[in-house]
């Protein structure tokens, strides 16, 4: 599993707005996030095997707000269709400035016996933002 792209102190202030994207095989590989398109309710995501074996789905943030922080506070949590809590990750992240004045993160790694449904909460700084999303196994 890639290692967070981790930072050592969060940015203080808000945001207007978190959205979550998700990341592929390209990202898996070491690239940056080529693109940025938000997941919407419903959404299928894809479940990737990483280099060690484990199955993991990989999310991108994407922040706005006046200043979109460069150390973003971020806690992301996977919950099966029950509400139960499957695995969570609670890890600063950089961002990177976009031409839109958004910041997106790098990949998150998450790994998990992912059900087939479940759903995905992102508490980033004062926002939060759930999507109830569904495997793609089709790709």
């Amino acid at each position: 599993m890639p290692a967070p792209d981790r930072c050592d102190a969060p940015s203080t202030g808000s945001i207007d707005a978190v959205e979550i994207g998700a990341a592929g095989q390209a990202e898996l590989s070491g690239n940056p996030p080529a693109t940025f398109t938000p997941l919407v309710e419903g959404d299928g995501v894809q479940l990737l095997r990483g280099g060690q074996g484990a199955y993991m789905v990989g999310f991108v943030l994407r922040v706005a707000g006046g200043a979109a922080p460069v150390c973003l506070d971020q806690r992301t949590a996977v919950y099966d269709a029950a509400g139960v809590r499957l695995t969570a990750a609670a890890v600063p992240l950089k961002t990177y400035a976009q031409p839109d004045g958004t910041g997106i993160t790098a990949a998150l790694w998450i790994p998990a016996d992912y059900p087939s449904t479940f759903s995905v909460t992102v508490d980033a700084v004062d926002k939060s933002l759930t999507r109830h999303l569904h495997l793609d196994l089709a790709k």
